[in-house]
Protein backbone atom coordinates (compact mmCIF):
# COMPACT_ATOMS: atom_id res chain seq x y z
CA UNK A 1 0.00 0.00 0.00
CA UNK A 2 3.19 2.32 -0.93
CA UNK A 3 1.74 3.53 -4.51
CA UNK A 4 -1.15 6.17 -2.80
CA UNK A 5 1.17 7.66 -0.41
CA UNK A 6 4.24 7.66 -3.08
CA UNK A 7 1.49 9.00 -5.90
CA UNK A 8 0.42 11.84 -3.06
CA UNK A 9 4.35 13.02 -1.90
CA UNK A 10 4.80 13.20 -5.96
CA UNK A 11 1.50 15.63 -6.39
CA UNK A 12 2.53 17.40 -3.27
CA UNK A 13 6.16 17.63 -4.33
CA UNK A 14 5.28 18.73 -8.05
CA UNK A 15 3.02 21.17 -7.03
CA UNK A 16 5.08 23.07 -4.72
CA UNK A 17 7.95 23.24 -7.18
CA UNK A 18 6.52 24.18 -10.87
CA UNK A 19 5.94 27.18 -12.18
CA UNK A 20 2.85 28.74 -11.02
CA UNK A 21 1.18 30.75 -13.94
CA UNK A 22 -2.07 31.07 -11.81
CA UNK A 23 -2.00 34.17 -8.89
CA UNK A 24 -1.77 32.73 -5.36
CA UNK A 25 -5.51 33.50 -4.53
CA UNK A 26 -6.61 31.69 -7.94
CA UNK A 27 -4.73 28.57 -6.56
CA UNK A 28 -6.24 28.92 -2.86
CA UNK A 29 -9.93 29.64 -4.92
CA UNK A 30 -9.30 26.64 -7.22
CA UNK A 31 -8.23 24.28 -4.57
CA UNK A 32 -10.81 25.01 -2.31
CA UNK A 33 -13.28 25.12 -5.02
CA UNK A 34 -12.43 21.71 -6.30
CA UNK A 35 -11.95 19.97 -3.00
CA UNK A 36 -15.74 21.08 -2.02
CA UNK A 37 -16.90 19.42 -5.35
CA UNK A 38 -15.45 16.55 -5.07
CA UNK A 39 -16.44 15.98 -1.82
CA UNK A 40 -19.69 16.44 -2.41
CA UNK A 41 -19.53 13.61 -5.22
CA UNK A 42 -17.93 11.29 -3.32
CA UNK A 43 -20.28 12.07 -0.10
CA UNK A 44 -22.83 10.86 -3.30
CA UNK A 45 -21.19 8.13 -4.68
CA UNK A 46 -19.16 6.83 -2.07
CA UNK A 47 -20.92 7.23 1.26
CA UNK A 48 -24.52 7.66 0.54
CA UNK A 49 -24.46 5.37 -2.36
CA UNK A 50 -21.14 3.00 -1.02
CA UNK A 51 -20.11 2.19 -4.32
CA UNK A 52 -16.75 2.89 -3.60
CA UNK A 53 -14.26 3.06 0.26
CA UNK A 54 -10.89 4.19 0.71
CA UNK A 55 -8.43 2.87 3.02
CA UNK A 56 -8.09 -0.27 5.01
CA UNK A 57 -10.88 -0.07 7.36
CA UNK A 58 -13.77 1.10 4.51
CA UNK A 59 -15.08 3.63 7.58
CA UNK A 60 -14.93 7.69 6.58
CA UNK A 61 -12.29 9.29 8.33
CA UNK A 62 -8.61 10.94 7.18
CA UNK A 63 -7.98 9.26 4.64
CA UNK A 64 -11.32 10.14 2.66
CA UNK A 65 -10.43 13.20 2.82
CA UNK A 66 -6.84 12.85 2.36
CA UNK A 67 -7.40 10.80 -1.14
CA UNK A 68 -10.67 12.43 -2.13
CA UNK A 69 -10.07 16.33 -1.11
CA UNK A 70 -6.16 16.63 -1.93
CA UNK A 71 -5.43 14.41 -4.88
CA UNK A 72 -8.31 16.04 -6.84
CA UNK A 73 -7.37 19.67 -6.05
CA UNK A 74 -3.46 19.42 -6.33
CA UNK A 75 -4.31 17.64 -9.74
CA UNK A 76 -6.60 20.15 -10.89
CA UNK A 77 -3.99 23.11 -9.85
CA UNK A 78 -1.27 21.62 -11.96
CA UNK A 79 -3.60 21.04 -14.96
CA UNK A 80 -4.16 24.79 -14.85
CA UNK A 81 -0.74 26.12 -13.89
CA UNK A 82 0.55 24.00 -16.43
CA UNK A 83 -1.95 24.67 -19.53
CA UNK A 84 -0.76 27.12 -22.12
CA UNK A 85 -3.91 26.35 -24.37
CA UNK A 86 -7.47 25.44 -24.42
CA UNK A 87 -7.12 22.14 -26.49
CA UNK A 88 -9.18 18.68 -25.77
CA UNK A 89 -6.32 16.49 -26.38
CA UNK A 90 -4.87 17.88 -23.39
CA UNK A 91 -7.78 17.30 -21.42
CA UNK A 92 -7.72 13.76 -22.74
CA UNK A 93 -4.04 13.26 -21.29
CA UNK A 94 -5.13 14.37 -18.13
CA UNK A 95 -8.31 12.18 -17.67
CA UNK A 96 -6.20 8.99 -18.81
CA UNK A 97 -3.64 10.34 -16.18
CA UNK A 98 -6.17 10.73 -13.61
CA UNK A 99 -7.84 7.51 -14.49
CA UNK A 100 -4.48 5.39 -14.53
CA UNK A 101 -3.62 6.87 -10.76
CA UNK A 102 -7.54 5.98 -9.84
CA UNK A 103 -6.62 2.45 -11.47
CA UNK A 104 -3.48 2.10 -9.34
CA UNK A 105 -5.21 2.90 -6.34
CA UNK A 106 -7.62 0.13 -7.12
CA UNK A 107 -4.72 -2.49 -8.00
CA UNK A 108 -2.80 -1.34 -4.60
CA UNK A 109 -6.09 -2.45 -2.85
CA UNK A 110 -6.40 1.33 -1.81
CA UNK A 111 -9.59 1.77 -3.13
CA UNK A 112 -12.05 -0.82 -3.30
CA UNK A 113 -15.02 -0.79 -5.34
CA UNK A 114 -18.55 -1.71 -4.81
CA UNK A 115 -20.27 -1.45 -7.85
CA UNK A 116 -18.08 1.30 -9.14
CA UNK A 117 -16.43 0.28 -12.28
CA UNK A 118 -12.89 2.14 -12.66
CA UNK A 119 -13.40 3.10 -16.19
CA UNK A 120 -16.76 5.49 -14.81
CA UNK A 121 -14.82 7.80 -14.20
CA UNK A 122 -13.07 8.48 -17.43
CA UNK A 123 -16.15 10.74 -18.79
CA UNK A 124 -16.12 12.48 -15.36
CA UNK A 125 -12.56 13.00 -15.48
CA UNK A 126 -12.76 14.59 -19.15
CA UNK A 127 -16.11 16.49 -18.01
CA UNK A 128 -14.13 18.19 -15.43
CA UNK A 129 -10.87 19.06 -16.69
CA UNK A 130 -12.89 21.17 -19.85
CA UNK A 131 -14.84 22.52 -17.06
CA UNK A 132 -11.82 24.04 -15.21
CA UNK A 133 -10.60 26.17 -17.49
CA UNK A 134 -14.38 27.82 -17.60
CA UNK A 135 -14.50 27.84 -14.06
CA UNK A 136 -11.24 29.48 -13.87
CA UNK A 137 -12.22 32.45 -16.50
CA UNK A 138 -15.96 32.49 -15.75
CA UNK A 139 -15.76 32.48 -11.85
CA UNK A 140 -13.17 32.91 -9.80
CA UNK A 141 -11.23 35.36 -12.18
CA UNK A 142 -14.30 37.09 -12.12
CA UNK A 143 -14.60 37.44 -8.40
CA UNK A 144 -10.47 38.25 -7.76
CA UNK A 145 -10.61 40.97 -10.21
CA UNK A 146 -8.85 40.27 -13.64
CA UNK A 147 -7.27 43.59 -13.41
CA UNK A 148 -5.52 43.51 -10.41
CA UNK A 149 -3.75 40.04 -11.26
CA UNK A 150 -0.82 39.53 -10.11
CA UNK A 151 1.66 36.11 -10.37
CA UNK A 152 3.79 34.50 -8.28
CA UNK A 153 6.50 32.18 -7.86
CA UNK A 154 7.59 29.96 -5.11
CA UNK A 155 10.99 30.39 -4.47
CA UNK A 156 12.11 27.74 -1.78
CA UNK A 157 14.96 30.05 0.33
CA UNK A 158 15.73 26.50 2.47
CA UNK A 159 13.68 23.85 4.25
CA UNK A 160 12.46 25.71 6.69
CA UNK A 161 11.42 28.70 5.18
CA UNK A 162 10.03 30.12 1.62
CA UNK A 163 9.63 33.15 0.61
CA UNK A 164 7.40 34.86 -2.43
CA UNK A 165 8.68 36.68 -5.05
CA UNK A 166 6.54 38.99 -7.25
CA UNK A 167 6.78 38.57 -10.80
CA UNK A 168 5.44 41.31 -13.34
CA UNK A 169 3.07 39.88 -16.24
Amino acid sequence: MLYPWISLVVLVSAILFIPKRLTLKENVLVFLSVGYIVWNGHVVVGIMLDLYDFGPSGKVGFLDWLFVNLAPAITALLYLNLKSDKNLLYALTWAILSFLYEWGLVQSGFMKNHGWKTWYSIPVYVMGYLFLPWFLHNVIRKSVGDNQRKSFSYKFDSIKRFRFKEKAR
